[in-house]
């Protein structure tokens, strides 16, 4: 249900690659409770998601950041189905002899039964198909095993939100969902709707951050999304030309935009 010429995710998201870790939120931060982290010389088994999905044509695009992982110690199985950034972070993660990457979808991976103590997805499971995203998970944990996801969330700078209301008229243009209806405050996240037959939430907790954008920083920031590199390129264009002349003319060449980082960690049952 995105607007414009539809194109296949892991090229969408190749052209975007390098300019995504300039421009979003920085996730390397260590946001695993202590009772998850690997003791010095300790293993564990663990598989990365991290995922976006455009019509039915499916990423899982590995977030590049070693240390958020312990990958010195722990042994990780990535599942990215883009060869191309497959490639990247074969390039940037050739120092870890104990992650594996396969080029497939989580839904179609091979995966063995109760092998990994840790599912870590971050701003990607809400992309997993609904028959698999609890149990396929389930199934590949061992016994008490958890599913950790990290999630970027939009929240309001409780000042009035001047910029989000000013840019809903670009939201309705170009995407026919059209903006959420308000923007939430921090305080009113919540964890994400796990299957309470198969797991029990442990841990939920945010982080708010706040990153000064420059027009052109912020159209930068723009076109990393799914959902704007999926317009037709003159769309793309427009848009972005237009998200840039806004903060140009009403909000003095910069923005201050507001996010908070959340973390949801639920133990299989």
């Amino acid at each position: 249900d995105l607007p414009g010429g539809r194109l296949r995710l892991d090229v969408v998201a190749g052209r975007a690659r390098r300019s995504r870790s300039r421009r979003r939120p920085d996730r390397s931060a260590d946001l695993r409770p202590a009772r998850l982290r690997p003791g010095h010389g300790g293993r564990r088994h663990s598989v990365r998601l991290h995922r976006a999905e455009l019509q039915r044509h499916r990423c899982v695009r590995l977030a590049v950041q070693p240390a958020a992982l312990g990958m010195a110690h722990d042994h990780v199985t990535a599942i990215e189905p883009g060869k191309q950034l497959a490639r990247v972070a074969e390039r940037q993660l050739s120092i870890y002899p104990n992650v594996n990457i396969i080029i497939d979808t989580f839904e179609h991976a091979a995966l063995p039964t109760h092998a990994y103590e840790l599912v870590f997805s971050a701003t990607a499971f809400h992309w997993i198909k609904p028959e698999f995203k609890f149990t396929k998970t389930h199934t590949i944990l061992k016994p008490g095993g958890h599913l950790a996801i990290i999630h970027t969330n939009h929240v309001s700078d409780e000042s009035g939100d001047i910029h989000f209301h000013a840019s809903k008229a670009l939201h309705e243009r170009y995407s026919p969902k059209g903006p959420p209806l308000h923007m939430p405050r921090a305080a009113e996240l919540t964890p994400p709707n796990f299957d309470v037959a198969l797991f029990k939430l442990v841990s939920f907790v945010y982080y708010p951050i706040v990153i000064r954008y420059s027009a052109k920083e912020y159209a930068d920031l723009q076109n990393t999304y799914s959902p704007v590199l999926a317009l037709s390129e003159p769309d793309r264009q427009d848009y972005l030309q237009r998200v840039e002349r806004l903060i140009n003319n009403e909000f003095n060449g910069y923005l201050d935009k507001h996010f908070a980082m959340s973390l949801a960690i639920a133990k299989a049952k």
